[in-house]
């Protein structure tokens, strides 16, 4: 089995940019060394959607990550954060939070971080599962039901990241009750910024000529890109914020109503920012999963200041090596030079 270096896979998709690309080399013939198998299968917050293929599927799966010698993931079903050794696959320890915990860990200087719909950020030590600190969201510990679970009314939906010392997370989903950017002392939890003013914005609606308050909701993967934090909103248009101070950058509801981006997840290629692009009509009820449209596919802007650059259909997943642009999509893998 080939080894995987250490340093590499401390967040889900590689790292802060989310190229979801390795360099490493495979054995010519690799074969299981060996294998677990959770107790509890995930438990997903949003079920398959009824009109159209699923964009907020961030939990469908237990996601890993590597720090040390430990192979870590999280358990949106046991509330559980899990350690297994990656040389055997026997457990080392585990953490229980007091919520869901939907995302993977981010690691950093011998640290995990992990978000939970209990609305807390926790810093373990990763060696051992020793909590740190303890970071709350909300702004208050207040629970209620919520996808089946006893959870904050600010859930952490999105993953934490972390870069320079700094770790970035989001509390809250709904505009009504407010949503929270946060970024914080990695080492003491310390808030460093708030930004608390991008859930309730007016603004052009992705309708023809309609305007409303709405604004920032939180689904999926964080992703850094030079000075900007990008964060995911689920079937809505990703947010950018300043990483020094927190103002927002853009929140563009609406590039255009044939190229509306919406996922729950984001992929870095240079300096464009990749993530699928939906339809922007509902498409016709079927019972089972979903499939894509045939016009949907993937739009690309630029990190900093938030305009599009490209709208590709037939592809739906991007990864890169900052040389090479690999797209997925269509029964077909497409592969070019940058």
């Amino acid at each position: 089995m080939a080894h995987v270096p250490t340093s590499c896979w401390r967040m889900w998709s590689l790292a802060v940019v989310a190229t979801a690309c390795s360099l490493m080399s495979l054995a010519a013939a690799p074969s299981i060394v060996w294998t677990h198998t959770p107790l509890h299968a995930p438990a997903p917050a949003w079920p398959d959607p009824g009109k159209e293929w699923n964009r907020l599927a961030f939990d469908r799966a237990h996601r890993v990550t590597v720090a040390g010698d430990l192979v870590v993931f999280a358990s949106s079903a046991d509330h559980q954060v899990h350690a297994l050794s990656m040389r055997t696959g026997e457990e080392r320890w585990r953490f229980s939070a007091e919520g869901p915990v939907r995302f993977a860990p981010a690691t950093a200087a011998g640290r995990l971080y992990v978000p939970s719909d209990d609305g807390r950020l926790y810093c373990l030590q990763a060696a051992t599962g020793e909590l740190l600190w303890t970071f709350r969201g909300a702004p208050r510990d207040q629970r209620l039901v919520g996808n089946g679970r006893v959870i904050s009314r600010w859930p952490m939906r999105s993953s934490a990241i972390v870069r320079d010392g700094v770790v970035y997370c989001t509390a809250g989903m709904w505009s009504s009750d407010g949503v929270y950017v946060y970024a914080l002392d990695a080492t003491t939890g310390k808030v460093i910024w708030k930004n608390d003013s991008s859930a309730q914005v007016y603004q052009k609606m992705p309708h023809d000529s309609a305007e409303s308050i709405s604004g920032l909701s939180p689904q999926g993967y964080l992703l850094v890109a030079g000075d900007t934090l990008i964060v995911p909103t689920g079937r809505s248009t990703p947010v950018g914020f300043d990483i020094r101070t927190g103002e927002r950058l853009y929140m563009r509801t609406n590039f255009t109503k044939r190229h509306h981006p919406g996922s729950s997840w984001l992929t870095l290629i240079n300096d464009l920012v990749v993530s699928e692009r939906r339809k922007p009509r509902m498409i016709k009820v079927l019972p089972g999963r979903k499939g894509p449209a045939t016009s949907e596919g993937l739009i690309g802007w630029h990190h900093r200041t938030g305009d599009l650059r490209f709208a590709l259909t037939g592809k739906h997943r991007a990864a890169t090596d900052a040389t090479r642009l690999f797209l997925t999509g269509s029964g077909t893998i497409w592969g070019c030079n940058l």
